[in-house]
């Protein structure tokens, strides 16, 4: 049985390595979805696993008669490849050994804090919008393995008809009507991941106008993680926001996609999507070779700066073929 553990699971597993714990929770910090799943040790820069399609039937027999055979049908291999995400912080020697007592700052804690962070949106980003020409040494995000790998029944538009928009801006036509369009595609959606959804995948826009929509009915509630932020439930799924890229402007998710959910113009295409996700061994699952290493920081063979090197092996795999839902052509604004 593979080692399902979060980030702060190691942390505990580590109480006094504090560099370790002080990176680790910087990661924590700046992702939610980074700091709420599980990661799956397997060892290896490469993970396998078996996807079934649709099953044999298993008839019944008579009474003295043989039992018939059953030839099930063979799976299809899945695999998938790590990817290192890796930094070398270098900060001259000079600014650490005189740093200025009156700053507020330690110049290398604050390039470390920096870098981690900064790493955490780049995984994230990749989780959700990578794809094999734009890096490929970095995973394939969900929205290509949507749109191209899986099923067109994983590729919902909001509205009930491709290429046209929900609307669900308060000031919009017909915003009641659409309210309940919004109510039963979320349904749809939700039903249509293998089991119930672990999480919704959205961002900001996203999360202010449903909670807005469904104010005054008992399906949203609110849970806290260890690190005190407020999530919204909705029917069981928690909705966490990707955040923003490394730029801190865009969006991982943004609200300036199409109707019909492709790239659009900021400004001018207000919609976006939302990942429903069912998390698992045999559904989707974030994969590590192992805990993210830290190094202890040292100064170099030059004697010219003081180093700290993290490096972390990582990817995902999407073993079921309806453990993601995507949702798109949700109109913000």
């Amino acid at each position: 049985m593979s080692e399902y553990l979060t980030l702060s699971d190691y942390q505990q597993k580590n109480p006094d390595a504090l560099l370790y714990n002080g990176i680790v929770q910087c990661f924590r910090e700046e992702s939610a979805f980074l700091n709420q799943v599980r990661l799956m040790t397997i060892g290896r820069l490469k993970v396998e696993n078996l996807r079934s399609g649709s099953m044999s039937q298993i008839k019944n027999r008579k009474i003295g008669a043989p039992r018939p055979e059953v030839l099930h049908q063979k799976p299809d291999k899945v695999e998938d490849s790590l990817y290192i995400y890796s930094n070398r912080i270098a900060v001259p020697k000079e600014l650490v050994d005189y740093k200025d007592p009156a700053n507020m700052y330690d110049p290398l804690e604050w390039n470390i804090d920096a870098t981690a962070k900064s790493m955490a949106r780049q995984i994230c980003d990749d989780i959700i919008n990578n794809t094999p020409t734009n890096n490929p040494d970095a995973p394939v995000g969900l929205r290509y393995r949507v749109d191209n790998d899986l099923g067109t029944d994983q590729k919902i538009p909001a509205s009930g008809t491709a290429g046209t928009a929900l609307d669900l801006d308060p000031a919009g036509a017909n915003y009641a009507q659409n309210i309940r369009q919004f109510k039963q595609i979320m349904d749809e959606a939700k039903a249509q991941c293998a089991k119930t959804p672990t999480f919704c995948l959205c961002n900001r826009d996203f999360i202010t106008a449903q909670s807005r929509i469904w104010a005054d009915s008992n399906y949203l509630k609110t849970t806290e993680d260890s690190l005190h932020r407020v999530f919204e439930d909705w029917d069981g799924v928690k909705y966490l926001d990707m955040g923003y890229k490394y730029d801190d402007v865009n969006r991982i998710i943004t609200s300036s996609e199409t109707a019909a959910g492709l790239d659009g113009t900021p400004g001018t295409d207000t919609c976006t999507s939302v990942y429903f996700v069912t998390m698992g061994e045999e559904f989707w699952s974030m994969v590590q070779a192992e805990p993210m290493k830290v190094y202890d920081t040292e100064l170099d063979e030059e004697k010219i700066n003081y180093v700290t090197r993290f490096d972390w092996i990582l990817g995902h795999i999407l073993t079921h073929p309806r453990s993601v839902v995507r949702l798109y052509g949700l109109k913000m604004k």
